[in-house]
């Protein structure tokens, strides 16, 4: 697969080889891919949480409704 970047993202995948924090831009990209997924799957759980406690105060307002 072959991607076209912006310059400035260029620049910051060329800034982080040059520092040696990556031995190239495959590893580089790969690396923020798999920080980028954990952070939508720590957001997906976040949203799940909220929209169970949702769900859950929902509930006790419909019961407290009725009594």
């Amino acid at each position: 697969m072959k991607i076209v970047l912006m310059p400035e993202l260029e620049q910051l995948i060329e800034h982080k080889i040059h520092s040696g924090r990556y031995v190239s831009a495959r590893e580089e990209v790969s690396e923020s891919l798999k920080l980028l997924r954990t952070h939508e799957d720590s957001q997906d759980l976040r949203i799940r949480q909220l929209n169970q406690a949702i769900d859950m105060d929902l509930e006790g307002l419909k019961q407290g409704k009725k009594s």
